[in-house]
Parts: structure tokens; C-alpha cells; sequence
């Protein structure tokens, strides 16, 4: 059973955070989460957009953070066609491998996935 992980949200907000650590923890499990971003959220991977956040002990990159996930066999990151052209960006300058998913198959797909958290 495959968990997706929808983003919806800008970088920097704690539901973003949140997510990715969520995310982070399946994979260490070997669960590897399907990602998905959505809206705002496809900002997450893209160049001039990492964010800080600072612990204790260090300060934490959003996108370093999310570099991790290539250590796991999680999949592709799902992003529709649709968000990549409203911002403006190209798949090869996400800091994520990316598979583009179509908008009319974006609804469908979806309906596919066993259960969807939504950060």
C-alpha cells in the first residue's frame, strides 16, 4: 500500500514542514511515500525558493531536506502540467526528479492512491 503525501501549501509554513517530515519518516521505514504538489506547493522544489528553519542544533534547508528522499526508492515526485506552467517552471530545474501528470489525468490518478495525507 502506497501512502501519497499531497502538498498544498507555500514553503515556509509549519503544514509544509510538517509534511516533509512525514514524508521523511516513511521513507526511513522503507514505506516511500508518493509525493505530490499541488498548486502553490510545486514552488517547494523550485530554484530561488528554499526556505530555513532553524533547530537547536542546526539550521535545516527545505530543499536539502527533501534531496534526502533520493537516498530511499521513493518515487517520482507527481506534479500536474497545469501548476509547472502557471509558475513558470521546467521539470529539469526542480531540485527533484518530477513526473509531469497530465490535468486531465491528474483527478483520476488520484483516485488510484489507497490513502492521501494533505499537508
Amino acid at each position: 500500500m502506497t501512502t501519497a503525501i499531497l502538498f498544498t501549501e507555500y514553503p515556509a509554513t509549519k503544514r509544509t514542514w510538517a509534511g516533509q517530515d512525514m514524508a521523511l519518516g516513511l521513507a526511513s521505514l522503507d514505506l516511500n511515500p508518493q509525493l505530490l504538489l499541488a498548486g502553490p506547493a510545486i514552488l517547494l522544489l523550485a530554484p530561488n525558493h528554499d526556505c530555513f528553519r532553524d533547530s537547536e542544533q542546526q539550521r535545516q534547508s527545505l530543499h536539502k531536506r527533501f534531496r534526502i528522499l533520493e537516498l530511499f526508492d521513493c518515487p517520482a515526485v507527481w506534479v500536474s502540467r497545469n501548476d509547472l506552467e502557471l509558475h513558470q517552471l521546467n521539470p529539469d530545474d526542480l531540485v527533484l526528479p518530477v513526473q509531469v501528470i497530465e490535468d486531465d489525468e491528474w483527478a483520476l490518478q488520484l483516485q488510484l492512491l489507497p490513502s492521501i495525507l494533505r499537508y
